[in-house]
C-alpha cells in the first residue's frame, strides 16, 4: 500500500466503513480486482496496527484531558482506581454542576451499568436523577 492509500483507508475506517466495502471502493477506483495490491485482511490488519499504537496511550490522554479540565472548570473532580498491576479498573468524574444537581435532586438516583461497554469491557455507568420538571439530569 502506498502512503496515500493508507491514509484513504484510515479515513474510510474512521467513517466506520467495513473492510469489504473499502475493498469494493478500491476495486471501483481501479476498475479491476487484480489492480488492487492488497485484500480485506490487509485492511483489517492496518486498523489493528493503528489500534495497537494508541492502546497504551489512551489512559495518558484521558489523564491529560482530566488535568486540563480540572484547571479550566471549577469543581471538576476525577478519580481512577487501579489494580496491583497498575491497570485502570474504573474511572469516575463529575463537575460542579453535577454536584449541585446531586445536592438538590439526589433523593432518587439511577446507576445503570447495562448501558454500554468499551474495548476493555468496562461498562459506562452514568449516575442520573430526575429534576423537579421530570427531566433526566446527570450527576
Amino acid at each position: 500500500m502506498t502512503p496515500a492509500e493508507k491514509k484513504f483507508i484510515e479515513i474510510l475506517q474512521n467513517s466506520r466503513v467495513p473492510p469489504r466495502k473499502v475493498m469494493s471502493i478500491f476495486r471501483m477506483l481501479r476498475t479491476h480486482i487484480r489492480a488492487v495490491g492488497f485484500d480485506a485482511r490487509d485492511v483489517t490488519n492496518l486498523k489493528s496496527q493503528e489500534n495497537k499504537k494508541h492502546r497504551n496511550k489512551d489512559v495518558d490522554e484521558l489523564l491529560t484531558l482530566f488535568k486540563d479540565r480540572q484547571k479550566r472548570i471549577p469543581g471538576f473532580y476525577y478519580s481512577l482506581q487501579t489494580d496491583e498491576d497498575g491497570t485502570v479498573r474504573s474511572v469516575f468524574w463529575t463537575d460542579a454542576v453535577g454536584r449541585s444537581n446531586y445536592k438538590v435532586y439526589g433523593e432518587y438516583i439511577s446507576f445503570d451499568t447495562t448501558f454500554s461497554t468499551n474495548v476493555y469491557d468496562m461498562p459506562f455507568a452514568p449516575i442520573v436523577g430526575v429534576d423537579n420538571h421530570g427531566k433526566t439530569i446527570l450527576f
